[in-house]
């Protein structure tokens, strides 16, 4: 007698049904008992048997794997038994891991009102078959009782609460708002989840806007210029600013000031006229008089006159513009573009393109440029790295930036580098710029760093950005440390030097000193202490450029709000006599302010 499987089975899943089929080969003697032998809790639903022919039959067995059948290896035995001979045929089968979680909301709200306590009682059932150990997490609600050790057999249930403040919506009377409720289990990715929606009503009626009126303001300046010959003039000024549907989705912002009445860059006598358009999370767009940044090498705050539009997509994103600048003799048309590649949650490759009129030599070249530039920014690090080029009067030269912040635990690492070439005409020319800090927080008051600053900045001046091309270093070690909330004490030892390399020459000085800053802030009083003491060596002038002199720094400003719409301050610097920068003996006034709200 022989005994044959016709269905292979390695694995089963728990809460299906399967079947085996057998062929008996058995001769002439008849089968006097047979015999399936199943794991525990198994089932036989039907059996059944089918003669082939005088030698041969068929076996059938349809079983049900229980729900919850635990995980492993069973074994399935069938035993035939005649009048010489008893044989069997084992079988061995895997069942299934099953892991699953359900959530269910046993009293949901219909309506809630702001500021109220809502409290969501679930049940939280294990209906996989393993025994697991769950972790339950809300982003909006606070979890009730104790969760660190959680542990549900299969098919066993655990009623779990949360507890959460309603928050208060400043304009909307109706409004819909959410809670969830996740299930993390131990070595498994993704967490079983479940949200309920509900509507939540203000405990006052609120002002709202049917109209969607956008805000306007109107205003006129007045401006008087005093040199060899009096001018005065009037300048209208209208500005706009709100949105254009009730979902908040569509923002336009407009300024109208005008017209120019001086031709000189002062603040507040140059016209301006621009308009802005932004689509959530999609669209900008900007018309008129604007300062451009487009980035750190090429164009970094040029104000002027054009457009530029920015547009979003799913992993894409555009920029390109046209304007030109203001108040920049040297510089004409700029014109650009660039395209980012948004390279999963984090970082964003761009391709970037400018080109531009620049006087160079007191001629005007077509200048372009192109680069790339890298942004990569997590809750730890940030980076944002950029590398340029340009080739004029077959002379190719380039710029590179690279700004780093790492936070590794307590410490603190961050870099900032500038570097652009003499024939480099982006935003930046024959520039290098270097600045390094590390910190460490000893605890959540004090903290201390060490900082080495280098700065050779050359920007192609603009009159209402730049006006001065320092070289600068400052090395320095500092201490901080947060007395309470109020209160905040800094102490550091600087050694520094500053030079202005641009024609004007301001100054060129080198010293060493102590500093001390000190802020104390309330709701009633506010006061701010700096005090300094070093050694200065004024190079600007021959007389002074071989010997040091003390130097005693002391600014200290109070500040008095006795009611929230008015603040009394005073200004006073130095509170002894010192010797400053220029070598001249100085003592300042103290200087009252008083202002309004």
């Amino acid at each position: 007698m022989k005994i044959n499987l016709l269905t292979p089975l390695t694995k089963v899943v728990p809460g299906t049904y399967t079947t085996l089929m057998y062929q008996v080969t058995n001769g002439s003697s008849k089968i006097e008992s047979d015999k399936l032998d199943l794991p525990s809790n198994w089932k036989i639903l039907s059996q059944s048997k089918i003669s082939i022919d005088a030698t041969d039959s068929k076996y059938l067995y349809t079983l049900y794997i229980p729900k919850y059948e635990p995980s492993g290896s069973k074994i399935i035995k069938l035993s035939l038994k005649n009048a010489t001979d008893t044989v069997s045929n084992t079988l061995s089968v895997e069942v299934e891991k099953i892991r699953a979680i359900t959530i269910t909301l046993i009293n949901k709200p219909i309506m809630v009102k702001e500021a109220d306590s809502l409290r969501l009682d679930y049940l939280i059932q294990n209906m996989g078959n393993l025994t697991e150990k769950i972790t339950p997490a809300s982003g909006s609600s606070k979890i009730i009782g104790n969760i660190d050790s959680l542990v549900l057999s299969p098919n066993q249930s655990y009623k779990l609460s949360t507890l959460q403040i309603i928050p208060i919506h400043k304009t909307e009377n109706l409004w819909n708002s959410t809670s969830d409720l996740k299930i993390y289990l131990k070595d498994y990715v993704t967490p079983f989840t479940d949200l309920v929606s509900y509507q939540v009503y203000s405990g006052t009626i609120k002002k709202t806007d049917p109209y969607l009126r956008l805000p306007i303001e109107v205003g006129v300046w007045y401006n008087s210029f005093v040199a060899n010959k009096n001018s005065n003039s009037v300048q209208l000024d209208v500005k706009g600013n709100g949105y254009l549907d009730f979902n908040q989705k569509h923002h336009i912002s407009f300024n109208l000031h005008g017209p120019n009445s001086f031709n000189i860059p002062n603040i507040g006598s140059y016209d301006i006229y621009n308009f802005e358009y932004t689509k959530r999370n999609d669209i900008k767009l900007k018309v008129g008089d604007f300062a451009l940044r487009f980035n750190n090498l090429m164009e970094l705050g040029r104000f002027g006159r054009g457009f530029q539009f920015e547009k979003e997509f799913k992993k894409l994103s555009i920029n390109t513009f046209y304007i030109s600048p203001r108040f920049f003799p040297t510089q004409r048309e700029t014109y650009g573009a660039s395209v980012g590649l948004h390279m999963g949650k984090y970082a964003t490759l761009s391709f970037n393109y400018m080109g531009k009129s620049f006087s160079i030599n007191n001629q005007f070249r077509n200048v372009n440029l192109a680069g790339l530039s890298f942004k990569y920014q997590t809750n730890d690090i940030n980076l944002d790295s950029e590398i340029s080029g340009n080739l004029v009067n077959q002379k190719a030269d380039f710029g590179a930036f690279n700004n780093f912040g790492w936070k590794i635990k307590k410490f603190y690492v961050g870099s900032n580098f500038i570097y652009t070439g003499k024939n480099f005409y982006g935003f930046f020319n024959n520039s290098w710029l270097s600045i390094n800090n590390i910190s460490y927080y000893i605890n959540d008051k004090l903290s201390v760093s060490l900082n080495s600053n280098y700065t050779r900045i050359n920007p192609n001046l603009d009159l209402l950005v730049y006006n001065s091309s320092p070289f600068y270093s400052n090395n320095f070690f500092a201490a901080n440390y947060q007395i309470n909330r109020k209160q905040h004490i800094t102490v550091s030892y600087n050694l520094s030097s500053k030079e202005d390399r641009s024609s004007q020459k301001l100054f060129n000085y080198k010293e060493n000193f102590t500093r001390l800053q000190y802020d104390f802030n309330s709701k009633y009083f506010k006061l701010s202490y700096n005090g300094q003491y070093g050694l200065t060596q004024n190079l600007l002038v021959q007389s002074d450029s071989l010997s040091k002199r003390a130097t005693f720094l002391n600014v200290l400003q109070p500040q008095i709000i006795p009611v929230r719409w008015l603040a009394i301050g005073g200004y006073l610097e130095p509170l002894i006599s010192w010797e400053d920068r220029l070598g001249i003996s100085a003592k300042s006034p103290m200087l009252t302010i008083t202002s309004g709200r």
